[in-house]
């Protein structure tokens, strides 16, 4: 069940070098959820401004300069980004520039939200 007061999904990640993202409708039919929009940061706004519940990006197209600043944003508020295993990302030099693990990203309820991250999404984004 849907932790009360939840809103919509915010997803990204709906294109992987110009071809449909496949772990994408998989994710969206998981959270019964629907639309796709643009940058990190507007989907972050989002889940601060109680539009959206989480943010999911289901693919492994985003680099860690999409990631880095919402995430200080959306940890300052209380909220929580992670890769979609629920990794902490990392930022150090040492680590490829793109989030191969895909994104989850929520202002509460995270474990729920992670919960319903399907093993058929996980299994297709390898950190």
């Amino acid at each position: 069940m849907r932790p009360a007061g939840s809103a919509s999904l915010a997803c990204g990640g709906s294109r992987v070098g110009g071809r449909p993202c496949p772990s994408l409708p998989c994710a969206l039919s998981a959270f019964s959820a629907g639309g796709l929009a643009g940058m990190l940061v507007e989907h972050i706004i989002q889940l601060i401004e109680g539009k959206a519940s989480a943010y999911v990006f289901a693919s492994p197209g985003c680099k860690k300069w999409d990631t880095c600043a919402p995430e200080v944003i959306l940890h300052a508020v209380g909220g929580k980004l992670t890769d979609i295993h629920g990794n902490a990302l990392q930022y150090n030099k040492e680590v490829k520039h793109m989030n191969s693990a895909g994104v989850l990203a929520t202002l509460r309820n995270y474990d729920y939200y992670a919960s319903r991250v399907p093993e058929s999404v996980k299994s297709a984004l390898v950190p």
